[in-house]
């Protein structure tokens, strides 16, 4: 991204905080009983900034409470290192770029993170105190999330789950003040502007963000421009659901017969690998419409047979204690039976929902690390289910709160959920255990203790095919990826050399050979990682040979969760660092000409 353009969403987010602000004023303004309340929301930000700013620093975070979510090979786990993808787009960057314009690494990315998360913590359980009109309420909503797996992972991930959820919860209250009819056009136009921005913002982070924010822009633009038939149509719908609840029988037989044939059909031709027998087509939606890659995903969950309609129910039991799950199901009910007041952004929730879960390709892994911007969400629409539970009594309302403070049950998705993997189906464990998490970690330590050598380790290739490098091309030159890391294509097999967290007066000059390299370092390390546990582990004892053991780590070997790699190994995942001496390595390593003399 150019520095104009990383500018230009860095002037965007800055409007979208002081819109924010004058939505607050107004909505402060208009309601003289919520004042309190946007003080001390206000009053927590800023001390939970201080508070950031005073004890947190990217290095003096530990790597053992790192969460690197990103999927990848080794080298994209290196590159993370000094500079964090994480898919996400530029809005994500230029924000961070706000607080630290220095450094986008994984340190300093997992230090934002922290504040992040505490903010959609402070976030949601004020929206859930002042839906229920009770700080309990909202008390246990912040601690329900506090503990919640999925929260938990994404505190000291590399992911922009926790930017996302901030800026999901703060939408709230421009949206709220659009929809409010008894405001001035001023007053809504601002609402409707700063929602606006956001929703900008939010899909340059993540694209799907667009699509799915789409449902409630436009459900309330439309009945702006058109009231008369929006208004016809929802008192349609809400005359059908008067009907329901009156016990008409035609009307739940009609119902009924409906969704017990969807069901039957989404379950019958769901299968982990993609559609079965009885979908009535063959691809996914988005790729027969030829969608592009990122929203396809989008498109690919309107299709009324993807199960995650089916999923939603007894999937949040395994992530919120069970509670909290039912308070979210009726929540988002509530929401879809007002369709002019809520139903737009209950929609927006089911289609996002519904969107990372077909991106997840049925992998509990990436629903975790997908899910983590709706989580907060999921604590406001607790809240709307809690205000709809207040006929029944405050016997039910008591009951509910002492079980909202019940742990996730993981125990509930081993028994009751078949996905493939690891019997720690949900969790903390989860995300934090797997092999290329642990990886991640390993070097972050390597680099903090040996940072001052010259670090290699071996890489395997996505595709497993060799490099074809141009003719005349020095098969001693690296390629420069940036932030430290360099790449030795090796033709010949199936890994690549790395070097990664090089000094810059190492690599200074940008085409120094292999064996130059090797003069310049004052020491050499060979880290062996996930590359070197698998079929390649006879090149890499070749690599070390000579070499002094300095360093080594023996864990469960936890693979990638998908349905392609369903079960974990036998055998131990085992990292190691050795000493290589400056001769070995030239000799192992170089394929040119020898060492330039000093």
């Amino acid at each position: 991204m150019t520095p104009v353009g990383e500018q230009a969403w860095q002037v965007a987010w800055i409007l979208a905080a002081v819109g924010w602000g004058a939505c607050a004023a107004a909505w402060a303004r208009g309601r003289a009983d919520d004042r309190p309340l946007l003080a001390g929301a206000v009053l927590g930000v800023v001390a939970l900034g201080a508070a950031w700013g005073w004890t947190v620093h990217p290095d003096t975070l530990s790597p053992a409470s790192i969460t690197a979510l990103q999927e990848g090979t080794t080298l994209d786990v290196v590159r993370n290192l000094g500079r964090v993808d994480a898919h996400a787009g530029p809005a994500w960057h230029a924000l961070l770029r706000l607080f630290t314009p220095d450094r986008l690494d994984l340190r300093a990315v997992a230090a934002h993170n922290t504040l992040f998360t505490d903010l959609a913590i402070l976030g949601a359980a004020v929206a859930a105190g002042r839906l229920t009109r009770s700080p309990l309420v909202g008390t246990v909503a912040g601690v329900v999330l506090t503990l919640d797996p999925i929260t938990a992972s994404h505190r000291y991930s590399e992911q922009p789950g926790p930017v996302l959820a901030c800026a999901l919860l703060a939408a709230l209250l421009p949206w709220a003040l659009w929809r409010d009819a008894a405001r001035t056009r001023l007053v809504r136009g601002i609402g409707l502007l700063t929602l606006g921005i956001l929703t900008a913002c939010m899909a340059a982070v993540r694209v799907e963000i667009a699509t799915v924010a789409s449902a409630a822009l436009a459900l309330g633009l439309l009945h702006d421009l058109f009231p008369r038939p929006v208004t016809a149509a929802a008192a349609w719908a809400d005359r059908t659901a008067l009907g329901l609840r009156t016990g008409n029988r035609a009307a739940w037989a009609g119902l009924g017969t409906v969704a017990l044939a969807w069901i039957v059909g989404a379950v019958v031709s769901w299968t982990p690998q993609g559609h079965g027998p009885l979908h009535p087509w063959p691809r996914p939606l988005g790729q027969r419409l030829g969608v592009a890659d990122h929203l396809s995903w989008a498109v690919e969950a309107l299709d009324p047979w993807q199960a995650s309609w089916i999923q939603l129910p007894w999937l949040l039991p395994g992530l919120l204690p069970p509670a909290a799950a039912l308070l979210v199901l009726v929540g988002l009910g509530v929401g879809l039976r007002h369709p002019l007041k809520t139903g737009g952004a209950a929609l927006s929730v089911l289609w996002l929902f519904r969107t990372f879960i077909a991106a997840s390709h049925d992998s509990l892994y990436e629903m975790i690390r997908y899910l983590g911007p709706l989580v907060p969400i999921w604590a406001v629409l607790g809240a709307v289910g809690w205000r709809a539970l207040r006929p029944l009594g405050p016997r039910v309302q008591t009951g509910v709160a002492v079980s909202l403070l019940i742990p996730a049950v993981p125990w509930f998705a081993i028994t009751a959920i078949p996905w493939p993997g690891t019997p720690d189906a949900l969790g903390r464990a989860q995300p934090v255990d797997r092999a290329l998490q642990a990886e991640a970690r390993m070097f972050l330590e390597v680099a903090q203790e040996h940072g001052h050598c010259m670090l290699l380790t071996r890489s395997r290739r996505w595709t497993g095919r060799p490099v074809n490098l141009p003719p005349g091309t020095d098969p001693d030159a690296p390629i420069n990826l940036g932030t430290g890391v360099l790449l030795w294509p090796r033709a010949e097999e199936r890994t690549d050399l790395i070097g990664f967290s090089l000094p810059d007066d190492l690599i200074r000059g940008g085409h120094a050979t292999f064996p130059d390299l090797v003069r310049r370092a004052s020491c050499i390390r060979m880290v062996e990682g996930r590359t070197c546990n698998g079929p390649d582990a006879p090149t890499c004892a070749e690599d070390t040979r000579g070499a002094t053991l300095v360093a080594s780590w023996s864990l469960p070997l936890r693979p990638y969760n998908h349905p392609k790699h369903p079960q974990p190994t036998a055998d131990p995942l085992v990292f190691r660092v050795w000493d290589l001496p400056p001769e070995a390595a030239v000799a192992r390593f170089s394929r040119g000409t020898p060492p330039t003399p000093p």
